[in-house]
């Protein structure tokens, strides 16, 4: 039993992590991909502005577009430092591109090889502007996310293994003392009542083996009270009649009465032979010797033979039992 119950809250335990673990891991796994996609998108708005305000001054000198500046030399560099390198450090470099409505273009890092994330947007005045960086170390935190949420669920199998394990033991070792009990209770035997084990179900079954038990005790001591008494009755007039046929036997003059008088002692002799057994097999059928034993009777007895021991010295002998108190014993 103990082995089905920790099957079943095993696999109990194992559906409910793997239908929280599986969620749970895409869940991790999309919020890194997302949080990648907000820095870089974090990088892209400030470089936007930048290039939209070096256009408007440009725009600005359009009576005198010989006289305006250059927008390449109106964009600093700090700029583009920050959408390669990122805003708070640590973070994935990036590739960066802008092209210009006149088809010119400006790029800062290096060029992304393999799988990238890139977001790009343009501006108001038509200038095209990329961020681009690798897409595996976004990849590579997704997967310490899930490799995170998988230890846990181990740990959690693990802990959920070990507490079946408990609840097991804790459910069958009182099974097993029931079974134990029922089993002398079959055969005849009683015994003193279970500890409460704090399960309403098993504690009710041991209950009602005890008032069984008890109940058991007290038809076997009435059964051997009785074997006993009809076993003295009957013992009592044999023995009288034994000593009437051995008179007989020793006063008797003729030869056919001594024999008949010696016959009738061998049977007599015989029956008592037959009593004797059947009582020794009615002791070996009721099986143990314990029955109810009321506690106060022992406890007073106890106190009127060792009191005036114990008075002379000075002391005393209390005696604080229930008046219900009643044990199985011999």
């Amino acid at each position: 039993m103990r082995r089905r119950i920790l099957r079943a809250t095993i696999a109990a335990l194992a559906v409910v992590v793997a239908l929280l673990a599986i969620p749970l891991s895409v869940f991790g796994a999309n919020w890194v991909m997302d949080q990648e996609v907000r820095s870089i998108e974090g990088r892209l708005d400030p470089l936007t502005s930048a290039v939209q305000q070096a256009q408007d001054l440009v725009a600005a000198h359009y009576e005198d577009p010989a006289g305006a500046p250059d927008i390449i030399e109106l964009l600093p560099e700090r700029v583009f430092t920050r959408a390669v390198e990122g805003t708070w450090g640590g973070e994935t470099p990036a590739f960066v591109s802008v092209v210009l409505p006149d088809g010119r273009s400006i790029t800062r890092g290096e060029p992304i090889s393999g799988p990238s994330i890139d977001r790009a947007t343009t501006t108001e005045s038509r200038a095209f502007i990329s961020i681009e960086v690798s897409a595996w170390p976004a990849r590579i935190r997704a997967g310490q996310v899930v490799a995170v949420i998988a230890v846990g669920c181990l740990v959690a199998l693990g802990a959920g293994a070990l507490v079946a394990r408990v609840i097991a033991n804790r459910l069958t070792k009182p099974l097993v003392m029931l079974a134990a009990t029922a089993e002398q209770l079959g055969s005849g035997q009683t015994k003193s009542a279970l500890a409460p084990t704090g399960i309403e179900e098993i504690d009710l079954v041991a209950s009602e083996l005890q008032r069984t038990s008890e109940r058991l005790a007290g038809h076997l001591a009435s059964a051997r009270k009785f074997t006993a008494d009809a076993s003295h009755q009957m013992r009592t007039p044999l023995t009288a009649l034994s000593m009437r046929l051995e008179e007989i036997e020793l006063m008797s003059d003729e030869a056919e009465v001594r024999e008949e008088a010696r016959v009738s002692l061998d049977q007599v002799e015989r029956l008592v032979s037959v009593i004797d057994d059947l009582l020794a097999a009615s002791k070996h059928t009721q099986g143990g010797t314990t029955e109810p034993v009321n506690l106060v009777d022992v406890a007073a007895q106890q106190v009127a033979e060792w009191g005036p021991t114990f008075e002379r010295a000075g002391r005393a002998v209390l005696a604080d039992v229930a008046a219900d108190a009643r044990v199985l014993a011999t």
